[in-house]
Formats: structure tokens, C-alpha cells, sequence
């Protein structure tokens, strides 16, 4: 019987085929202790005390996981990314066992980049109304916010925090300011849920994906609002601005990126959508009550800015049109990118 022939690690080793070196054991382990280190706790991302009830009482229900092992674990079948909604629902739930949750899931959550910082778990809709303005880098996010904002009001914005920590100018912070500046970030908008005297809160992001800007309108109870620039604006914008000097290229990368998950294309798919959904009102979709606490983050509304939207639309007051999207396996997009409401 043929063996395949060892290897030679890069520590000098002889490690026989199919073996791990003592090295790469050590490194594995010291990049596994590192992630666990800087990962929220359990409590951080919802897993309380009234969710180790409601997890006994599932797999009470549920003993078995799909490959016939015992379950020992509730796990969310769709990555909830902080949002209480999706969490706590129970269509979303599945039991499965170790070994099945250990790998197979983890490495799609993995791949999927369902990261607790960028996605943090919010437990309580905010108590004063929150508008959040996305966009890609150049289309005027910043100077749209403070041209509004009043002096009662907070403005999350992640470039401005990370300036703030490194004590530098806009744009010029370090990278490695970015996990602190997410862990302040979070913090301001889970403080949103206490009591607060802000009148209004404003959260600036650049996400280019529909569906995380969907899932923020949800958790934050929010409404969206999408800058009109074209891409070659933000281009433009960002080769005049003196602060982007240094970080040019990079910028009109992350513009061109977000016009590219952005499309006109997609929109005229969600549009469609649209047509399809209002002439079949009776479906089951529309069919279910909303309960006012249940789904909280599913009433938001958008704003038409500037005329970025010519009809004004109907708006949709049942579930978000991401949600919908996702259960008919399409693409997905939020209700501000398709769907325009009036001006304040």
C-alpha cells in the first residue's frame, strides 16, 4: 500500500502527510485565544438568562439534531447579526449537535462575516427617533447630517470616532483604531435604548449591502435614507477633497464597490417585487398581524432626497421588503433604496 511522502514544515520539521507540526498546533491555538479574547461574551450578544430558558425548552421539543446525533445546541439558521427580532424568532431556530455546530455551521457564519462587532446585538428599540443616512464615501453623508443635526442630537459616525481616538484629522486614523472605535460605535447606539434627552440620533455608514442597511432599520426601529450621488459625483468629491489625499485610491474603491452592489439593475428587480407583492395582498405575507412589540423595527420609513425619486411610491407597512426578499431566496434590498416617502 502507497504512503504519501512527509513534508517539511517551515521550522525545519519532518511532518508526516496529513499531520499538523507542534508549530502550527501552537499558532492555531494562540490565533483561537486571540479571536475568544476580543469576541463579546455570551451576555454581549443576547444569550441571557430568558434565552437559556427558552433554549431548554426547545430542545425539550427538539432532541435531535438533522444527523441523528443528540442536539445540545439552539442554533439560529439564518445569522441573526444583533437583530432581537430574528433572534427570539422561532422559525429560526434548529437543533443541532456538536460536531455539527462546530463545523459545518460555524464555517458558513464564517464565510457569511457574521461578526459580533459589526453587528452587535440590540436588546431595546432606541427611544427617540433614529435617521440613518448611508452611502457610498464622497456622495455627502456627512455634510447632509450636518446640515440637520441639531445641537440635540447624536451623530454616530464611524470615521469621525476612530479620528477622534488616534487624535488625528479626518481620514487619517490608523486601522488599528477600528475594533475600538466599533466597541464605542455599539455602545452609543445600545445607549440609544436608555434613557436619553437626545431628540434625534444619526448614524452615518457606508455599508454597501442592502440587506445589512436592512437589518439596522430593523434593529434601530430606523429610517433610511440613501444619498443620490452618481458614481462619477463621488469620484469627483473624492479627488477634491484635501483630507482624502492620502487614502484617494482606496476611497474610490469603496465607491466603486458600493455602486456595484447598488445598481439600477437591482433596484428594478425589487421594484418588480413591489408589482408582484401588491397584486397579491391576500398572500400569507400580508396576512400575518404585526404585534407591536414583536416587530418593532419593521414600521420604518424612508425619505425622498432631493428628488432622488420622481413616484413617490406606495409605502409598505407590513414587513421589510429584505425580509420578504430573503424567504423568496432573491436578492435583497432595504425599503429606502426602492420605495420614497415625503419630506419632513
Amino acid at each position: 500500500m502507497a504512503f504519501a511522502a512527509p513534508r517539511r514544515c517551515s521550522c525545519g520539521k519532518i511532518v508526516p502527510y496529513g499531520m499538523k507540526c507542534e508549530c502550527q498546533i501552537t499558532r492555531d491555538r494562540a490565533r483561537k485565544a486571540k479571536a475568544d479574547q476580543n469576541r463579546p461574551n455570551a451576555r454581549q450578544r443576547g444569550y441571557s438568562t430568558k434565552w437559556d430558558r427558552a433554549r431548554a425548552g426547545f430542545l425539550a421539543k427538539h432532541p435531535m439534531c438533522a444527523c441523528g446525533a443528540k442536539a445540545v445546541v439552539v442554533d439560529h439558521i439564518r445569522p441573526h447579526r444583533g437583530d432581537s427580532n430574528l433572534f427570539w424568532q422561532r422559525e429560526n431556530w434548529q437543533p443541532l449537535c456538536v460536531r455539527c455546530h462546530s463545523s459545518r455551521k460555524q464555517s458558513e457564519e464564517h464565510r457569511s462575516g457574521s461578526n459580533p462587532l459589526s453587528h452587535p446585538f440590540i436588546d431595546r428599540p432606541p427611544n427617540c427617533p433614529v435617521t440613518i443616512v448611508a452611502g457610498a464615501p464622497g456622495s455627502g453623508k456627512s455634510t447632509y447630517v450636518a446640515n440637520r443635526a441639531g445641537p440635540d442630537d447624536i451623530v454616530v459616525d464611524m470615521p469621525t470616532i476612530m479620528a477622534k481616538l488616534a487624535g488625528t484629522a479626518l481620514y487619517e486614523a490608523p486601522g488599528s483604531f477600528a475594533r475600538e472605535a466599533l466597541e464605542i460605535r455599539n455602545k452609543a447606539l445600545r445607549m440609544l435604548g436608555e434613557r436619553n434627552s437626545y431628540k434625534r440620533a444619526w448614524f452615518i455608514t457606508a455599508d454597501p449591502d442592502p440587506a445589512a442597511r436592512a437589518t439596522w432599520c430593523r434593529k434601530l426601529n430606523a429610517r433610511m435614507i440613501v444619498m443620490p450621488a452618481t458614481l462619477d459625483q463621488c469620484i469627483a468629491q473624492i479627488e477634491a477633497d484635501p483630507r482624502r489625499a492620502h487614502c484617494k485610491e482606496k476611497h474610490v474603491e469603496l465607491a466603486r464597490e458600493w455602486f456595484a452592489k447598488n445598481t439600477d439593475a437591482v433596484k428594478g428587480k425589487a421594484q418588480s417585487f413591489l408589482d408582484w407583492r401588491k397584486a397579491n395582498q391576500s398572500s400569507d405575507i400580508d396576512q400575518k398581524p404585526i404585534r407591536k412589540r414583536a416587530q418593532p423595527m419593521d414600521m420604518h420609513h424612508t425619505e425622498d432626497v432631493d428628488g432622488l425619486f420622481s413616484d413617490p411610491g406606495e409605502r409598505i407597512r407590513s414587513r421589510t421588503i429584505s425580509r420578504a426578499l430573503m424567504d423568496l431566496d432573491t436578492i435583497t434590498l432595504d425599503e429606502s433604496d426602492v420605495i420614497p416617502s415625503e419630506d419632513e
